[in-house]
């Protein structure tokens, strides 16, 4: 991560946390950008989504195969849910204050609210009370 001069209250990663190999440091490196009292916004897919819960079912059941072209490149270095989100989050000294999953189709927003299954994860994060006074 480049370094960065000052300090933000708010820091935005959104659909990148998913690419890096180094998801502890990456976070660590958040963290030390973040202002006392700043929080990150980051967004993920969420892989306890009902969409990625059908598809591993399906693909151990026989009923999907996926067909990648012989050049296919996987992207995502690493997955989250809550809970391993929530790991990685103790891991690299960060607390979760909210975490909710969204959907590209904005009809499914009530339903989400009610019942974090959308394919996609929004969380919201600061510094631990710990971290926070080993910073200052």
């Amino acid at each position: 991560m480049p370094s960065l001069p000052g300090r933000y209250d708010l820091v935005v990663l959104r659909h990148v946390l998913e690419h890096i190999p180094d998801p502890v440091a990456s976070m660590e490196a958040l963290g030390s950008l973040l202002a006392e009292g700043g929080r990150a916004l980051l967004e993920f897919p969420n892989i306890d989504s009902l969409d990625a819960c059908w598809r591993r079912l399906s693909g151990r059941l026989g009923l999907h195969r996926k067909r990648y072209s012989p050049g296919y490149v996987p992207g995502h270095c690493c997955e989250y849910c809550r809970g391993s989100f929530e790991f990685l989050l103790r891991r690299s000294g960060m607390v979760l204050e909210r975490w909710e999953t969204y959907s590209s189709r904005p009809c499914l927003a009530p339903l989400l609210r009610a019942v974090p299954v959308g394919g996609k994860a929004r969380a919201l994060v600061r510094l631990s009370d710990g971290v926070r006074l080993l910073l200052r």
